[in-house]
C-alpha cells in the first residue's frame, strides 16, 4: 500500500524554521517611561524606636500624703504664716512660726488644712537661731496608723565636712510601712544645680538626699527652691523626686521631708536678715 505524502500520518512534517536566539527581543526598545505619571515618594518617617529614644521617661507620681509639687504662699496679714498649695487658689496645708522669747526657742508648725486652726500634721522645735542645737521633729498619731505612737526625728547641722564648704543638716527617719520598714538617712544640701532649675530657672534652694548605703548613687528625694520671680506672695515651691515621688517612703516622711524643707526656708531667711543688719 502506498501513501500519499500529502496524507495525513500523524506526523508534523520538519519544517525549515531557523530557532530564534533573541535578536528580535533585543532589537526591541524599552517602553518610555516618560508617558507613565510618576508618583511623589512618601515622606521619610524615622524609625518607631528612634521616636520613642526622644521621648524621656518620667515617673507617675503616687505620693501617700503630700503631692508632688507645693508653692509656700506668704499671708500678709498673718506674716508668720505661709499657704502651702498647688496654686495661691488651692491651698491645702498652713505652716506658722511661733517664737518664745523667754526660752529661747521657736517652733514651726505644719497644719492639716489651709489655716493656723487646722490640726497639726508635724512640729518641728529648735533654737531660736534653728542651727546651732539639733531639731525636733514630732509627727502625732493619725487616723492611717491609729495604734502607732508620735514618730520623733532629730534634726541636726553637720559641722564637719571635709570635701564640702556648703553647710549641710541630716536626720534619720523610717521609711515605708509596715514589716518592711527600715530607717535611713538623709541630708539636706545646699545648691544652686540643674535640679533647682528645674523648678526655678533663676532661684537656688537645698536638696534632700537618700543615703541609703543600698542605693549605688545617693537619690535626690526632694528639692526647695526660693522663688526668683517678681511676686510679692509667692516664697518657695517644694517638690518630690526619685523615689520620693513613688509612694514607698510612706506618710511620715513625706511630712517630715516637707516640714523640714520649710525649716531649711527660714534658715536661710534668717541668714540674709542677719547679713542685711551688719551691712
Amino acid at each position: 500500500m502506498s501513501f500519499s505524502p500529502h496524507e495525513h500520518t500523524g506526523v508534523v512534517p520538519a519544517q525549515n524554521h531557523t530557532p530564534s536566539c533573541g535578536n528580535e527581543v533585543l532589537s526591541q526598545r524599552p517602553p518610555s517611561y516618560a508617558s507613565h505619571e510618576t508618583e511623589p515618594l512618601p515622606p521619610y518617617a524615622p524609625p518607631e524606636y528612634t521616636r520613642a529614644a526622644r521621648v524621656p521617661s518620667t515617673i507617675q507620681p503616687a505620693t501617700s500624703k503630700i503631692p508632688s509639687a507645693l508653692n509656700g504662699y506668704w499671708q500678709w496679714k498673718l506674716t508668720r504664716t505661709i499657704l502651702l498649695g498647688v496654686s495661691a487658689e488651692k491651698t491645702l496645708f498652713a505652716v506658722s512660726t511661733h517664737t518664745h522669747v523667754f526660752s529661747n526657742r521657736q517652733s514651726i508648725v505644719l497644719h492639716d488644712g489651709p489655716s493656723g486652726k487646722h490640726p497639726a500634721l508635724a512640729t518641728l522645735e529648735s533654737d531660736i537661731t534653728g542651727s546651732k542645737r539639733p531639731c525636733t521633729i514630732t509627727v502625732p498619731p493619725h487616723r492611717e496608723a491609729p495604734s502607732q505612737g508620735p514618730v520623733v526625728v532629730e534634726f541636726h547641722a553637720n559641722r564637719e565636712r571635709r570635701y564640702h564648704r556648703e553647710p549641710s543638716f541630716s536626720f534619720s527617719c523610717i521609711v515605708g510601712e509596715g514589716k518592711g520598714a527600715t530607717e535611713e538617712e538623709f541630708e539636706w544640701r545646699r545648691s544652686h544645680g540643674k535640679e533647682i532649675k528645674e523648678l526655678d530657672k533663676y532661684s537656688s534652694g537645698w536638696k534632700l538626699v537618700r543615703m541609703s548605703a543600698t542605693i549605688a548613687t545617693h537619690d535626690v528625694v526632694a528639692l526647695l527652691a526660693h522663688n526668683s520671680s517678681m511676686s510679692m506672695t509667692k516664697a518657695f515651691r517644694f517638690a518630690l523626686r526619685g523615689s520620693g515621688l513613688l509612694g514607698i517612703m510612706g506618710r511620715d516622711w513625706e511630712v517630715v521631708a516637707l516640714i523640714s524643707a520649710v525649716h531649711m526656708f527660714n534658715l536661710d531667711l534668717q541668714t540674709a536678715a542677719t547679713v542685711a543688719a551688719t551691712t
